[in-house]
């Protein structure tokens, strides 16, 4: 079964916040969004059907349909997922401050 444990922004290496959206591809909205870090455990294999089982407990427990991979951790994977505060989307252009 797929967990995921929220973690702080604080407790990361800067680094890791720089990869921030900076626009809204459905409404083109440029503000701040915000974003939500969380552990991933067990980390995946890599397979179809683990990414198919990771996708469905993403919405189910999130909310969220899609996400982006940040950093392999030893006891799992860590993601960040983000929404459009404008318009709600998750088609979001990435890029580094």
């Amino acid at each position: 079964m797929v967990s995921f444990t929220k973690i702080e922004k604080a407790t990361l290496d800067p680094q890791v916040l720089e990869y921030t959206p900076i626009a809204c591809i459905d409404c083109h909205f440029e503000g701040e969004i915000p974003m939500d870090y969380y552990l991933v455990e067990p980390p995946s294999d890599g397979s179809d059907k683990d990414y198919r089982e990771f996708i469905s407990a993403l919405n189910d427990q999130l909310g969220h349909r899609s996400f982006e991979d940040i950093l392999d951790y030893p006891t799992g994977d860590l993601i960040s997922v983000a929404r459009c505060p404008k318009c709600g989307s998750e088609e979001l252009f990435y890029d580094y401050d």
